[in-house]
C-alpha cells in the first residue's frame, strides 16, 4: 500500500513540475524572451529517440506506439530543445487520449511547398475525437474547461498552445483533423 501511495506522489510531483515548466516556457514566449537556437539534426533519428522515451508509458496502457518513415535520414534545421518539447507533448497527448489497446502512429515525410523543402510530421490515434466546435479552441488556454481524456487524464491546452508557438516560431504550422 505504501508503494502505491509513493508512486502516486511521484507521478503527481512529475505532473506539477511539467506544468510549472510549461508555465515558465509560456511566460518566456509571451514576453518575447524565447530565442531560437537552430542546428541541423536528423529528424528521423530524433523522433525515434523521443518515441523510445514514451514506449513504457504506452505499454503501461497497452497502447502500441509505432513510428513510420518514408526515408532513413532526414536532415533539417530546427531548435532541437523546442522540437523535443513539441514532439514529447504531442506523443504524450496522443497516449493520454487513446483508449487501452489502441495504436498510435507517428509518421514523417519530406514535402515540397513553393520550391521549399518542409517536413510533415503526423500523429494519428484512435482517441476519443474532438467535437468540431472545440477544434478551434485546442490551441488556447481554457481555464474553465478541461478536455476529458481516458481514465483520470485531462488537459487544459497549455502544452498545445506552446507547441503552436514553438512551431510557428520555426516557420511551421500545426493543424488538427478529428472525427
Amino acid at each position: 500500500k505504501g508503494k502505491y501511495y509513493l508512486k502516486l506522489a511521484i507521478e503527481q510531483a512529475r505532473h506539477l513540475t511539467s506544468v510549472a515548466t510549461q508555465l515558465m516556457d509560456f511566460q518566456k514566449v509571451d514576453i518575447g524572451k524565447e530565442q531560437l537556437t537552430v542546428s541541423t539534426i536528423d529528424m528521423i533519428g530524433f523522433i525515434k529517440t523521443r518515441k523510445i522515451m514514451f514506449d513504457s508509458f504506452a505499454k503501461s496502457k497497452n497502447i502500441e506506439l509505432v513510428f513510420v518513415s518514408e526515408c532513413e535520414c532526414l536532415k533539417t534545421a530546427v531548435d532541437e530543445q523546442k522540437m523535443e518539447k513539441i514532439v514529447d507533448n504531442l506523443i504524450s497527448n496522443a497516449i493520454k487520449f487513446t483508449p487501452r489497446n489502441g495504436k498510435i502512429e507517428i509518421s514523417t515525410k519530406p514535402i515540397l511547398i513553393e520550391e521549399k523543402n518542409f517536413q510533415k510530421i503526423t500523429m494519428s490515434d484512435p482517441g476519443l475525437g474532438i467535437e468540431p466546435n472545440r477544434v478551434k479552441n485546442l490551441f488556447r488556454i481554457d481555464k474553465t474547461e478541461s478536455y476529458p481524456g481516458t481514465e483520470d487524464e485531462k488537459g487544459t491546452g497549455l502544452g498545445l498552445l506552446l507547441c503552436q508557438e514553438f512551431i510557428e516560431k520555426q516557420g511551421g504550422e500545426i493543424s488538427v483533423e478529428s472525427t
